[in-house]
């Protein structure tokens, strides 16, 4: 994988590409999915970077994920890659296995009980289109 400055401008210039920052919505509204955006994300790697690739990532680092959080929130990306990377990242290093669908993360200390969630989860943000939750019970 390139650096995390490489990897800031690569994944500047899909967004740009995208126009990702013609969003008109007020802050409080739920952007529409950008479909064509994340499958070209996907189709280079930038939803699994910081993963490494014997885990099934893209590998680079933690700051090279940091650099494509940065640039989605900089060109207002419509698509879920902070909490992507996130919840990719958290079931990397669980030891859980990627299988390349829409990943958010949540959290609750209530809501897990011997290892599985049994709760509802409410205001997760971009749940609408995440196909898994990856749900931590809190202790770490």
């Amino acid at each position: 994988m390139i650096g995390a400055r490489d990897t800031a401008e690569s994944v500047g210039q899909i967004f740009d590409a995208s126009q990702a920052g013609s969003v008109s919505a007020q802050a409080t509204e739920i952007p529409a999915f950008d479909q064509d955006l994340w499958q070209r994300l996907c189709a280079l790697g930038f939803d699994r970077v910081g993963v490494p690739e014997s885990a099934g990532g893209s590998g680079g680092s933690v700051a090279d994920a940091v650099a494509v959080a940065y640039m989605a929130g900089y060109h207002a990306a419509r698509v879920p890659i902070v909490e992507h990377l996130v919840a990719v990242l958290s079931a990397a290093r669980s030891g859980l296995p990627g299988n390349g669908s829409v990943l958010v993360y949540a959290t609750s200390e209530e809501g897990v009980r011997e290892g599985k969630a049994c709760a509802t989860f409410r205001r997760v943000y971009w749940g609408q289109v995440a196909t898994h939750l990856v749900v931590s019970d809190g202790s770490g």
